[in-house]
């Protein structure tokens, strides 16, 4: 499988959706974070979350909601092999509250 995969590969078809704005970026530019399956990419959710110290379900919120905490941009950045900017990040960053009230 070519190291450039289209974005629009990310998802196998059985998922049956789109991936989000925020799963395409972090699929390009977080090439040592890729799996595949099936001849279809995959980010490697379980390896960001570990290297993060988050659970997957946050990093599988963050990618649909395509919203990145502004106190975990750093750490998307400094990830192993990152290519993320800043810049990059900045129209994805939300500010507020780090867990929803549970009423």
């Amino acid at each position: 499988m070519p190291e450039n995969v289209s974005a629009s590969a990310a998802l196998p078809p059985e998922c049956g959706r789109q991936p989000s704005d925020l799963y395409k970026l972090c699929y390009n530019h977080l090439p040592e974070h890729r799996k595949f399956r099936d001849d279809h990419g995959l980010l490697d959710v379980a390896a960001i979350s570990e290297e993060m110290s988050v659970t997957r379900q946050n990093i599988f919120l963050w990618l649909k909601n395509n919203r990145l905490p502004a106190h975990r941009v750093m750490q998307m950045i400094n990830l192993r092999g990152s290519k993320l900017t800043l810049e990059m990040l900045a129209p994805y960053m939300s500010v507020g509250r780090r867990s929803p009230s549970r009423t």
